[in-house]
Order: C-alpha cells, then sequence, then structure tokens
C-alpha cells in the first residue's frame, strides 16, 4: 500500500515538473543565466528538453529499452551542444570585473615606480668629411687642445622630440664604433641652443689602492681612483644630460671620433642609452632608450 502510494507521489511531482509552464519558466531562467552569468547554465535546460521528449508522447508504443535508449541519447546530444554553446558564449563575453578584482586596481593606483614605456624619440647620424669646419673648434677635447684634423672624425648626432609634449630629465650615454671595434670618443659638444645641456665622461670603475712599501719600512696606500679620475683621457663613452627638451624641439650634437687603427675609417654606428621621462602633464613616466644608429655617409 505504501509502495502504491509512493509511486503516485513520484507521479504527481513528474507530473507537475513536465507541465508546459514549469518547462517555460526554467528554459527561461536558464538561457538568461547563461547568457548573462555563465554559458554553462545552458546546461540546466536538459532536464527541459529530456522533460519535453517525454510530455509529447512521442515513444508511446515503444518498449522499455527503446525508450531508455533513446532518452539516453537525447540527453546527451543536448548536453553536448549546449555545453558548446555556453564555451563560446563565455570566450566571447567582455570581462566584467568583479568587486574585489575593483578594489585591487584602486588599492594599486599610485603605488610602485612609473611604468616603462617605448623609446619613440627620433635620431640621426651623419659624417661630415669636410675639414676644417668652424664649428669643431668650439668642441672641448680629453686634452682641450684644438680639434686634430688628422686623428678625429666628424659625427653629427641630432636627438628629436617627436611628441606635443615637452621631455625631462635626458640621461644618455653615447658611444661610437666602427665594425666590430668600439672607438673612443675624444670630445662632444652642442650645435643646437637648448639649456642646461651637460657633458661628462662616465665615471672610472672603482680600482683598490696600490700598497707601496717606502724606503723608512712603512707601507703606503697609493689611491689609483683619483688619479683616474683626474687624467684626461678618450673615452669609450659620453654621458649627456639634459634637463628639458621642449615638444618638437631638438638637439644637435657634435661627436669627436677619435682614430684608433692604421687605417682611419669614421664609425658605422653609435649606440644610445639610457632614459628619460615625460612631463609631468603625461605622468612623468619613465622610458628606457637602447638605440643604435646608422652613420650616413
Amino acid at each position: 500500500m505504501s509502495a502504491q502510494v509512493t509511486q503516485t507521489i513520484s507521479g504527481r511531482i513528474f507530473t507537475f515538473l513536465e507541465h508546459g509552464l514549469v518547462l517555460t519558466v526554467i528554459g527561461i531562467v536558464g538561457g538568461l543565466a547563461g547568457i548573462f552569468v555563465d554559458g554553462r547554465w545552458f546546461l540546466v535546460l536538459c532536464a527541459p528538453i529530456s522533460l519535453a521528449l517525454h510530455r509529447s508522447r512521442a515513444l508511446d508504443g515503444s518498449d522499455r529499452r527503446a525508450k531508455l535508449i533513446t532518452h539516453s541519447v537525447v540527453f546527451v546530444v543536448s548536453m553536448l551542444l549546449l555545453l558548446a554553446l555556453g564555451i563560446e558564449i563565455n570566450k566571447s563575453r567582455e570581462h566584467i570585473p568583479t568587486a574585489y578584482e575593483i578594489a585591487a586596481a584602486v588599492t594599486s593606483l599610485g603605488s610602485g615606480p612609473a611604468p616603462v614605456l617605448q623609446d619613440d624619440l627620433a635620431y640621426g647620424a651623419t659624417f661630415v668629411g669636410i675639414a676644417n669646419m668652424p664649428e669643431r673648434q668650439h668642441v672641448k677635447t680629453w686634452n682641450e687642445k684644438p680639434w686634430d684634423e688628422s686623428n678625429y672624425s666628424d659625427v653629427r648626432l641630432t636627438i628629436g622630440n617627436t611628441h606635443d609634449f615637452p621631455l625631462e630629465n635626458l640621461d644618455l650615454e653615447i658611444s661610437v664604433s666602427e665594425g666590430d671595434k668600439e672607438q673612443l670618443v675624444a670630445g662632444i659638444d652642442q650645435l643646437s641652443a637648448v639649456s642646461g645641456v651637460e657633458f661628462r665622461r662616465p665615471s672610472v670603475p672603482q680600482t683598490p689602492p696600490v700598497r707601496l712599501r717606502g724606503r723608512d719600512g712603512n707601507t703606503y696606500n697609493l689611491p689609483i681612483d683619483s688619479m683616474l679620475d683626474k687624467t684626461h683621457f678618450p673615452s669609450p663613452s659620453y654621458k649627456m644630460f639634459c634637463p628639458r627638451l621642449l615638444a618638437k624641439d631638438g638637439l644637435r650634437l657634435i661627436i669627436a671620433a677619435a682614430f684608433t687603427g692604421r687605417i682611419k675609417r669614421p664609425p658605422e654606428r653609435l649606440r644610445i642609452s639610457g632614459s628619460y621621462e615625460t612631463a609631468p602633464s603625461e605622468g612623468s613616466k619613465r622610458v628606457q632608450v637602447d638605440k643604435i644608429v646608422q652613420v650616413a655617409k
């Protein structure tokens, strides 16, 4: 008797679930959840599809085994199709940040170093082979002597600001090379009129002092660093600092590249490395520089 009551209750629940209105509500809720929340919610629609097949009585007259196989096939096929549809919708869905992601983004504002941008300054280098150009006499060389036409080649370098806003704190190191060999820079100067531009040789690497023993038997330290720092000689590179380069403005430099071999040839390329910053109105972003510039002849 209890088994009959249980069957009757189960049948009533089953009849309720396959009612048209219930199937419609399940279909609408599952479809909206799959579209706006997560595509995997479409799998909920597998149940109303199977219930709709049963309610349609399309399998009346078939034996129990045929009904079981048909329902299983319909359920699996609909599940696979709905899952594929949900995956495609998730792929095309624009990501909406969660509250935790928004809070993390707000917390990170103002923290950490400024982002590094790509260098997009305009560079140009040209060899000037005409002798005795008057501007060469203003270049301060390593030995503070006038330009030596027989030992120096004249390379002109231009660095242009292509932006509509100024750049600040240009701190660049300039070196020259001929083929695979590095050449020495005997001197460098500015031909343009940008204010505040400075040139200096790179700092001499720290060298431990030399310990010498005097005739009196005492040991003395000879500071090599201070001696090298005061010694003037051609340098593999020079550093340039420019506090501010206005929008659409440019630097024009003249470089005295010292010949290093028996065959006196001008350098083939320049290497420019260092960094600069955008204007405060643009966020004072740091830009790294590492550029190879071919010398036109």
